[in-house]
């Protein structure tokens, strides 16, 4: 069985034809229920593409909504019909269950998309997704994967988002890959183990504010045992960088100094010959001119 609806078929009860969420024809079709999925008057909130999607049966026909209630951004989804109109829950504003039209005839629709009952289920149609423009989280991304990253453990929340959407660009064409956490400190602590373990550096995201203060223990233990790590919150808003944020330099040019120093060390116990050594050794007077190591 083939049964193609399209949103204009339908008619709200001011008789006004309606028009789908693009005007242009789909391109792809996504398959949303099974057969009898959804019982008749019910709605379903269905995610489609990158779209979420409002899915009813009314009258023995499927329709398929966007999700977001044009007024105040309700979930449609997560409505209900009642006497015949599809109900925001946030603001309980109607809507026509197929055709997306409000009562009284006014301009505020629901966009819609065609619908196809096909013997397998019901399929939605969606147009083409418009390329999504370059962004500085995308620029900062893929210079983590000239660095070497590999790996990013971390947390979604509002203030990542665009970050959170670049790591997803690349996992899904490029070498990066995501682990989900439910807490910023255990991004930070396998961003630091993975470093330990590999000697590649890895990557932890976090919300900001508090997600950002989270990521210190890992990233402080990372510092101490001198691995390598990256953590940040947003973009432009490093929360620490290994020993490159955590001790005040560069890795090469700290292990640089740590080397000149222990040289230092070592030419001055020499000339004060194995007394000064040993005197050193119990906190005496000997040791106070040597350099104090990091």
């Amino acid at each position: 069985m083939l049964r193609s609806m399209e949103p204009n078929e339908w008619n709200d009860a001011s008789g006004e034809p309606t028009s789908d969420a693009t005007g242009e024809r789909p391109s792809e079709w996504h398959k949303v229920l099974e057969p009898e999925e959804l019982s008749e008057g019910r709605v379903s909130p269905v995610v489609c593409g990158h779209r979420n999607l409002c899915m009813t049966r009314f009258e023995g026909r499927y329709g398929a909504l966007d999700a977001r209630c044009p007024h105040q951004g309700g979930p449609l989804g997560e409505g209900s019909i009642e006497n015949g109109w599809l109900r925001c829950p946030w603001h309980g504003f109607d809507y026509h269950p197929i055709t997306g039209r409000p009562p009284g005839g006014f301009d505020d629709a629901v966009p819609t998309f065609p619908v196809e009952e096909r013997a397998d289920g019901v399929y939605v149609g969606l147009p083409e997704e418009a390329p999504a423009a370059r962004t500085v989280s995308d620029a900062m991304i893929e210079t983590m994967e000239r660095w070497g990253v590999r790996w990013v453990f971390g947390m979604v929340g509002h203030s990542n988002l665009h970050v959170a959407d670049a790591v997803r660009r690349r996992s899904e064409h490029g070498p990066l890959r995501y682990v989900a956490i439910r807490h910023e400190g255990a991004a930070s602590f396998a961003a630091s183990a993975y470093g330990k373990l590999t000697g590649v550096p890895a990557a932890c995201l976090a919300i900001a504010g508090p997600g950002a203060t989270n990521l210190l223990t890992g990233l402080w233990d990372a510092h101490v045992d001198r691995s390598s790590g990256a953590g940040a919150d947003r973009p432009g808003r490093d929360a620490g960088a290994g020993h490159r944020r955590l001790s005040g330099g560069r890795p090469r040019r700290r292990l640089r100094r740590r080397r000149r120093l222990e040289r230092q060390r070592a030419a001055g116990l020499a000339a004060r010959g194995a007394d000064g050594a040993r005197l050193e050794e119990r906190g005496g007077p000997a040791g106070r001119g040597a350099p104090d190591l990091p």
